[in-house]
C-alpha cells in the first residue's frame, strides 16, 4: 500500500490535503477535515475503476452542506432523546441540533472538525481531542481513527480514551453508490443483511428501547431485496426509506460445554462494584460496604465516624486468617493471588494470572498483590498489573501512581508496602 499527499483546500487558513491510499486493487481518498473518506475507486464487474462513494468536489461544501458525507461521526452517532443522558448518577444536557434532540454530535459534530493526521506504510491515522464539556458531554475525550487497505477491502478502526465517563459512539457516514457516484439512484441496488431484528422508533425516530424482529416487514434483508421493490412500501414511507437501526446477527457468543461460563473477574467487576456505589450513594446511603469476593468498596465511613476494618486474608490458609487489617473510608480493596484459582500437578502450582508471552502462568516468586485505589476498576487492572510485573517493577509503578497503595506477598510470605500502604495498617 501507498500514499500521496494533494493540495485540496484551507480551513480557517490551515491546509487541507487530500490524502490518497491505494494498492493494486483499490484507492480510497480521505480528507482531515471530518476524517472523511471522499472517494472510494473499486473495480466493476467489467474491471472498470468506478468511485462508489459521495463525495464534494471542494472543501466549501464539507463546512457549509451538512450531509455528513463520508465524515466521521461523534462523539455519538446518531440521536439521544431529549438531547440529555444519565451517567454515573449525574445527568448531562447536551447541544441540541434537530429539535429537542441531539444528532450526529450536536451543532458541530467530528464530522465537522479538522483531525490531525499521520501517514505511513500501512495507512492513515487521524487524531482528535474533544475538550471537556464540549456540546454538553463530560471529560476529555481522545479519539483516533484508521484507515488502511487489506487487499480488496477498506478498513476503518476506531479508538477512544476519555478521562471521565462519558458517551461514545463513533462511525462513518458514506453514502455508496454501486454504480459510481454519478451513477443514478440505488433502487436497482440488491442489499443483503444479517440483521434478525431492529429498534422500533418513537418521536423524533427515537429508540423505544425495544428490540422486535424483521420478520414480515420490509426490513427484512437477510435473503436480499431490490431497494426498488421496497421504497414504496408505506412502512417505509412513513419514515422517509430505510432510517432504522437494524441488530446484526452473528455477534452472540455460544460456548459449546454447558460447563464453560464467563467470569467477569478480571476488570469487570471492579466497574461493577464502582455502579453499585454510584446507585448507592444516588439514593442518599452515606456509609456501606459492597463485598463481590476480592473486591471490598467502602462507601465512606462506619456511622459512628470511625474506619471500617478491612482483613487481607493470609495466602493459602483458612479465609478467616489474616496477616493485616487495614483502616479506610471510601476506598477499594483489591487482591490478586495465586491461592483462590489454582491447581497443582507435579507438586507444580498452575493459577490463573497468565502472562501472554508463554501462555503459562507467571512464575515470578509472588503470590499476592493487595491494592487501594478510590476505584474499584483501578484496583483490579492494577493488581494483576503489579503482579505481572514482579515485585521490582510493580511496588515502582504503585509508587509513581496518586493515590494508589500496595501490598506485595513473594513465595516465603515476607511481605512489602509500596509509599503510604502502611499508615493504612491497624496496629495490633
Amino acid at each position: 500500500m501507498m500514499y500521496r499527499i494533494i493540495p485540496f483546500g484551507h480551513h480557517h487558513e490551515q491546509e487541507v490535503p487530500l490524502i490518497v491510499l491505494f494498492n493494486e486493487q483499490l484507492s480510497v481518498e480521505l480528507l482531515p477535515f471530518g476524517a472523511a473518506v471522499r472517494a472510494l475507486w473499486v473495480p466493476d464487474r467489467t474491471g472498470e475503476q468506478v468511485d462508489v462513494v459521495l463525495g464534494y468536489d471542494d472543501l466549501v461544501s464539507y463546512e457549509t452542506l451538512d450531509a455528513c458525507l463520508g465524515g466521521t461521526i461523534g462523539r455519538c452517532a446518531n440521536r439521544i432523546g431529549g438531547a440529555c443522558f444519565r451517567l454515573s448518577g449525574k445527568e448531562f444536557r447536551l447541544s441540541a441540533n434537530e429539535g429537542g434532540n441531539h444528532l450526529h454530535g450536536g451543532l458541530t459534530g467530528f464530522h465537522q472538525k479538522l483531525w490531525r493526521y499521520a501517514c505511513s506504510e500501512s495507512g492513515v491515522t487521524f487524531f482528535l481531542e474533544s475538550p471537556d464539556g464540549e456540546e454538553g458531554y463530560p471529560g476529555t475525550l481522545r479519539a483516533e481513527v484508521a484507515y488502511s487497505l487489506e487487499g480488496g477491502a477498506l478498513v476503518i478502526d476506531y479508538q477512544a480514551v476519555s478521562d471521565r465517563d462519558t458517551l461514545v459512539n463513533l462511525t462513518n457516514h458514506a453514502y455508496f453508490n454501486l454504480a459510481g457516484h454519478d451513477g443514478g439512484p440505488v433502487s436497482d441496488h440488491k442489499l443483503t443483511l444479517r440483521a434478525d431484528c431492529y429498534t422500533p422508533t418513537g418521536d423524533g425516530n427515537i429508540p423505544t428501547g425495544e428490540i422486535a424482529p424483521v420478520d414480515s416487514t420490509p426490513l427484512d434483508l437477510r435473503q436480499g431485496a431490490v431497494l426498488g421493490q421496497r421504497l414504496d412500501d408505506p412502512w417505509l414511507r412513513a419514515s422517509q426509506g430505510y432510517d432504522h437501526n437494524l441488530v446484526l446477527s452473528g455477534n452472540t457468543l455460544t460456548f459449546l460445554s454447558p460447563d464453560t461460563t464467563i467470569d467477569l473477574g478480571s476488570i469487570a467487576k471492579g466497574y461493577i462494584a464502582d455502579r453499585i456505589k454510584d446507585q448507592l450513594l444516588d439514593a442518599g446511603v452515606k456509609s456501606a460496604i459492597i463485598n463481590l469476593g476480592g473486591n471490598v468498596l467502602c462507601v465512606g465511613e462506619k456511622p459512628d465516624g470511625s474506619k471500617f476494618h478491612i482483613g487481607l486474608q493470609k495466602p493459602f490458609a483458612d479465609r478467616d486468617e489474616t496477616f493485616e487489617v487495614l483502616g479506610i473510608d471510601d476506598l477499594s480493596v483489591v487482591t490478586s493471588g495465586v491461592y483462590e484459582r489454582h491447581f497443582e500437578v507435579d507438586g507444580k502450582n498452575y493459577h490463573h494470572i497468565l502472562n501472554p508471552a508463554t501462555g503459562y502462568p507467571y512464575d515470578n516468586g509472588l503470590i499476592s498483590v493487595t491494592i487501594l485505589s478510590e476505584e474499584s476498576v483501578d484496583g483490579d487492572g492494577l493488581s494483576t498489573t503489579c503482579f505481572s510485573l514482579g515485585l521490582e517493577k510493580g511496588l515502582e509503578l504503585a509508587n509513581s501512581l496518586d493515590g494508589i497503595y500496595a501490598c506485595f506477598i513473594d513465595e516465603d510470605y515476607h511481605v512489602y508496602y509500596s509509599d503510604g500502604m502502611e499508615d493504612f495498617i491497624i496496629k495490633q
